[in-house]
């Protein structure tokens, strides 16, 4: 990789392991190449770590470039399968954090985690539900998919709790989330007023 750019692409070679981290766009022909090389090895396996680019929204000049160049850069960039995501999304004053996970998918696939949860729900469901409901706080869904939205609340300058208010098979658009949001979040449901002080909060707190 190119150390003398100013985006921070860091690289680890080895005979059977590679591990890029903070890959861009400019740098993803390196990346394929690298990759490519680590598929001829028997055991071979490339990682990727917090790649920059982005392929969610509509983007006037995509990270990839345009037309045939943009449909063969996203292939490449698809190509990897995606291990673990945690990121966080703040729409309307509501934080959210989006979590996956691949060994959870596998999980699910296999039904292992069905029967598991079944089985708990059979005997604590109920009694959890009642308290959530005493509490005022609804009930809350259990995981039913790898791909699960968790709402954010602040619970002091420096804590915060969640909850899980989705969970599913694929990961959530951004619609998706602004409607989850607008339903269940603490802040997206309130009137404009409020939506501005609590903007006004956060920003004072994140100094």
């Amino acid at each position: 990789m190119d150390t003398t750019i100013a985006d921070a692409v860091c690289a680890y070679d080895s005979p059977k392991l590679a591990c890029v981290v903070f890959p861009t766009a400019e740098t993803l022909k390196q990346l394929d190449a690298l990759a490519c090389r680590k598929d001829k090895v028997k055991g071979g396996l490339t990682i990727i770590v917090n790649p920059q680019w982005t392929t969610r929204g509509s983007q006037l000049i995509s990270d990839f470039g345009i037309g045939p160049w943009r449909a063969a850069n996203e292939a490449k960039a698809g190509s990897f399968k995606r291990a673990f995501c945690l990121r966080s999304v703040r729409i309307r004053g509501d934080e959210a954090r989006v979590w996956y996970s691949r060994a959870a998918e596998l999980d699910f696939k296999a039904g292992k985690r069905a029967a598991a949860a079944a089985a708990a729900a059979a005997e604590q469901g109920s009694e959890n539900e009642r308290e959530e409901q005493a509490a005022g706080g609804g009930t809350s869904p259990r995981p039913t998919g790898p791909w699960n939205v968790f709402l954010v609340t602040a619970t002091g300058s420096m804590a915060a709790s969640s909850r899980l208010i989705s969970s599913g098979d694929s990961e959530p658009s951004y619609s998706e989330l602004e409607a989850l949001l607008r339903d269940k979040g603490n802040v997206a449901t309130k009137g404009w007023l409020e939506r501005a002080q609590s903007e006004a909060r956060f920003l004072k707190d994140s100094l």
